[in-house]
């Protein structure tokens, strides 16, 4: 299984390829190929053609949820050959905003189901959950179970009666079933990674084994900011199972949140170098952060 870093907004060594706020992988699970999000515009499929991406060969694309920096980019992928269903979670063309009070700032995809419909584009809404192969699903519908994740209040939808709160209930994740657990393949995790993580282990009733995350910077704020989702370490370590023996005592997914690349079991690539793509928690907010190494 391996996981490559089409757009990230960390440029890594191959100064070839662009970076920028928004996020993409391609992922290939030896007998499938999903390509999960799309960046914010052409730079990722530019990306894409310059690590010899073939997108006639991939299976599924996936779209997280519908903000721009995550689908915005789903347009060049199909001018550019990528003919396979698109799946999203229902919700994922709501005209999205940021409002500060004042003004209000389009963050939506910038296409829709019209866009769609007449370039005849097969469309699957996943609600629960929808299987693509064999140990490989797609799911939505997160229950919150965790009432301190909050989304900030700024980002909103826009309908015939007006403004109202989003609740991101268009986002969904990808989840790979394997003999140490669950490896799970996530967005912004707006509902909160949580209550996503927890939804996720309850539904395959098995334990989360590596968690994997792109969070693009321009969503943090320091501690106590509005935009933390509050999320401790602490909290997150019941949800992963115990390592292997050398990691006794240790959820083997904390491990996976640190810089140390021979315990990650899904590699990512970022052009030619390999990345380790994990989430760091902090002590009052979550952040994600790329470790670098070079390919072993």
């Amino acid at each position: 299984m391996k996981l490559t870093a089409i757009m990230d907004n960390h440029r890594s060594e191959q100064k070839a390829l662009t970076a920028e706020h928004g996020l993409s992988f391609l992922l290939d699970t030896g007998t499938t190929k999903i390509l999960f999000d799309f960046g914010a515009g052409r730079a990722a499929y530019d990306n894409a053609v310059k690590l010899n991406v073939d997108l006639k060969s991939i299976d599924y694309a996936v779209g997280s949820h519908g903000h721009y920096d995550h689908g915005g980019g789903y347009p060049y992928f199909f001018v550019g050959g990528l003919s396979c269903p698109l799946i999203t979670g229902d919700g994922y063309f709501e005209e999205k905003y940021a409002f500060d009070g004042m003004k209000a700032t389009y963050l939506g995809c910038g296409f829709d189901e019209r866009w769609m419909e007449e370039r005849r584009i097969d469309h699957r809404v996943c609600r629960e959950m929808m299987k693509l192969e064999d140990d490989c699903y797609v799911v939505g519908g997160f229950q919150r179970t965790h009432d301190f994740e909050t989304i900030p209040k700024r980002f909103v939808l826009r309908d015939q009666e007006g403004w109202k709160q989003d609740d991101f209930s268009d986002e969904v994740c990808l989840v790979l079933t394997r003999p140490e657990g669950l490896v799970v393949i996530v967005g912004c995790s707006h509902p909160g990674i949580l209550n996503i993580l927890k939804s996720v282990q309850m539904r395959f009733h098995r334990p989360v084994y590596a968690p994997r995350r792109g969070r693009p910077a321009a969503h943090r704020k320091d501690a106590g900011g509005d935009e933390g989702h509050g999320c401790p370490s602490d909290r997150l370590q019941p949800l992963f199972r115990r390592t292997a023996p050398g990691d006794a005592g240790r959820p083997s997914g904390y491990p996976a949140l640190l810089p140390r690349r021979r315990r990650l079991p899904v590699p990512v690539n970022f052009g030619i170098q390999q990345i380790c793509s994990a989430c760091m928690y902090h002590s009052s907010l979550h952040s994600s952060r790329w470790y670098r190494g070079n390919a072993t």
